[in-house]
């Protein structure tokens, strides 16, 4: 709805009772989204200990016969991560029991990663004396990644299997690339005809 522009904005603050979402001289401001609260580690950790809980019980014996009744545990444990709506249902949309415990152990090996990644990086940038030698740390793994990169490039002529597979790499992610670049040319081409076609709009609406 923020997207809409003012005029919708103006309408929900007036709904909600007055100019609640007004700025300076009585002009509407866009409401701003509200990022979640970080889950605490200890509460993070007893969630991703259900869900490990609900996939061994989905792998057991009477995994299928309680399928459903799982996948509720399941999206509980989930909505502790800040994991719903859509997102959660994909996860959940397996119809094998098995099928869906391999899912849900893969997510909570990856969201723990996400999650100690997250944690890392909140800690070093607390601590001025850490983040230096942080910042040295990544521009060596820069320096190790571009070298790497280098000895690999020298392989390609003497292996034309390896040289056809990078090619093969390369034009993969080209393809990857330019739907990426279409897709992103085309939302900003709606934006600006959404701003353009605003005044209209709003004389209209008035």
């Amino acid at each position: 709805m923020v997207r809409r522009g003012v005029t919708v904005v103006l309408a929900l603050a007036m709904a909600m009772g007055g100019w609640a979402l007004a700025g300076e001289g009585g002009k509407p401001k866009r409401a701003e989204r509200k990022r979640p609260e970080p889950v605490s580690t200890d509460a993070y950790v007893a969630a991703v200990d259900e869900l490990m809980q609900t996939a061994a019980a989905l792998e057991g014996p009477e995994g299928g016969a309680k399928l459903d009744e799982l996948k509720a545990s399941a999206k509980a444990a989930l909505a502790k991560m800040q994991v719903t709506g859509v997102r959660a249902e994909r996860f959940l949309a397996a119809d094998d029991a098995k099928a869906l415990a391999a899912t849900l152990q893969r997510y909570a090996s990856a969201s723990l990663t996400g999650k100690l990644s997250y944690e890392r990086r909140q800690f070093i940038q607390s601590k001025p004396e850490l983040a230096e030698g942080y910042k040295q740390l990544q521009e060596k793994e820069k320096q190790i990644r571009e070298e790497r990169e280098a000895f690999y490039q020298k392989l390609r002529p003497l292996s034309p299997d390896i040289d056809k597979l990078e090619k093969k790499r390369e034009d993969i992610q080209a393809a990857i690339d330019a739907k990426r670049k279409a897709e992103a040319d085309r939302r900003k081409a709606e934006q600006e005809k959404r701003r353009k076609d605003r005044p209209a709009r709003k004389k209209k609406e008035a």
